[in-house]
């Protein structure tokens, strides 16, 4: 879910050159008129699945948001979309959001998502005002997850994931949140491959300046397309 006012970055030149003039126009529209249907997504952790490894080893770690440069570094040489996600990734860490954890391989990041716990909720909300749930005690969020370009089609984000589920299990962590937008079928199966099932429904809506994000039940429509989606 995009957590940040992206017209500042979009209107330098540095971003628009990377970005490219047809996503970086389509991403202004959106900051003025926007509204997106996202699943929320729950894992009930005390029956997570075994998930086949990943084709390169994942190990995932936490990480200082204020020296990790994975972000900064594959920003180098992504374009569109990629460039765009990372810019909202390196956003997360600029706001000091916990807990950052990647795996990395040879010493190349390889996946990167952060582990949100109850405890530490109040950076995320006051980064992204409205757009996540108030967490009970024994819950989590999960959010910003990338798979950098060298790892893609490995498998990385099912292990990652898992592995993060695990972490949160062993600490005591009754249930895991994630949004994901309803058109990322490849997400939604990723999510559902590890445990999550579809909760409810949260949508984002902007209107020149005004924004909100109100969460609804799960309606027959909802779960038909959940269904749909990850059979």
């Amino acid at each position: 879910m995009r957590t940040v006012n992206l017209l500042s970055p979009l209107q330098a030149p540095r971003h628009l050159h990377r970005i490219g003039a047809g996503l970086a126009g389509r991403t202004l529209v959106e900051q003025v008129w926007y509204t997106k249907l996202f699943l929320g997504l729950r894992c009930e952790l005390e029956s997570v699945p075994s998930v086949r490894p990943a084709k390169v080893e994942v190990r995932m770690e936490p990480q200082p948001t204020g020296s990790f440069r994975g972000f900064e570094q594959e920003r180098k040489r992504a374009r569109g979309v990629d460039y765009l996600e990372l810019l909202l990734r390196i956003d997360l860490c600029e706001a000091g959001v916990q807990t950052l954890y990647a795996a990395e391989h040879d010493g190349a990041p390889v996946y990167t998502q952060w582990l949100v716990r109850a405890a530490d909720q109040d950076l995320m909300h006051r980064h992204a005002r409205g757009r996540y749930p108030s967490l009970e005690s024994d819950e989590a969020l999960l959010e910003g997850a990338y798979t950098f370009q060298d790892f893609r089609r490995m498998g990385v984000m099912g292990d990652g994931m898992a592995q993060l589920l695990h972490i949160a299990a062993e600490e005591g962590t009754r249930a895991v949140i994630t949004y994901v937008a309803a058109d990322n079928v490849a997400s939604l199966r990723g999510c559902a491959a590890v445990g999550f099932v579809a909760d409810h429904t949260r949508e984002s809506i902007r209107r020149v300046g005004l924004r909100r994000s109100p969460a609804q039940p799960l309606d027959d429509h909802t779960r038909e397309l959940w269904r749909a989606l990850t059979a």
